[in-house]
């Protein structure tokens, strides 16, 4: 054998390679990641894998971001890493919708037009019309929510992305090095990621690099 051949050879693994990095450990117990949607994740036989690229796609306003956020959060509560990051919204406002799905599972008894009132009343801590505390006191189930929040605020993490550094290279590097082996990697939305091509190639190119990200890092 050439020296070039054999040279060239050790940058590619054979098929005997692969076949024995399947019973690495890491891999072979990767949990898949549920979106915390039983119907789906009963097709999906238990969840998306963390391989995986998945495109949500529908028309504005039909609720994509609070399902993706609901689902980075389901891991979060689970034990596991997620990154949400978003182009559109500022990380107030993710917070506060958080707080609102929370606050729409809490056990505490709240009927609809508390409900509605303690909804404005995250809007306006959002805002910075009350503080954290002014919140806390308004409601136990407001108190409730704010507690089932901050027991994943360490695993959640939510990043305001910017249209001229938030590119390829910066979401590999919140993959691997916040999100981490096995985690989840939200991007909101596609089309706003950096690139230098055509807009007509945008999305296409984008997902391509994404899906690079996804099966580097598991």
């Amino acid at each position: 054998m050439s020296s070039s051949l054999a040279a060239a050879r050790r940058h590619y693994q054979p098929l005997l390679g692969l076949l024995a990095d399947l019973d690495d450990e890491r891999i072979m117990h990767l949990p898949p990641l549920p979106t915390g949607y039983s119907p789906l994740d009963s097709l999906l036989d238990g969840g998306f894998r963390s391989h995986e690229l998945a495109l949500l796609a529908g028309k504005p306003a039909v609720g994509k971001t609070v399902m993706s956020l609901q689902w980075a959060r389901n891991v979060a509560k689970a034990g596991g890493h997620a990154a949400y990051i978003s182009f559109e919204h500022s990380q107030e406002s993710l917070i506060g919708r958080l707080l609102n799905i929370e606050l729409s599972e809490t056990t505490e008894p709240v009927d609809e037009t508390t409900r509605e009132s303690l909804r404005r009343r995250i809007r306006d801590w959002i805002g910075g019309i009350c503080t954290t505390a002014e919140l806390l006191e308004t409601h136990a189930a407001l108190r409730a929510a704010h507690e089932a929040l901050t027991d994943y605020a360490t695993r959640l993490f939510l990043v305001r992305a910017s249209l001229t550094s938030t590119d390829l290279s910066e979401l590999s590097t919140i993959a691997r090095h916040v999100v981490g082996y096995g985690g989840l990697m939200i991007v909101d939305y596609l089309q706003k990621v950096p690139l230098d091509t055509s807009p007509y190639h945008r999305a296409a190119e984008v997902a391509a690099g994404l899906k690079e990200i996804a099966m580097a890092d598991h």
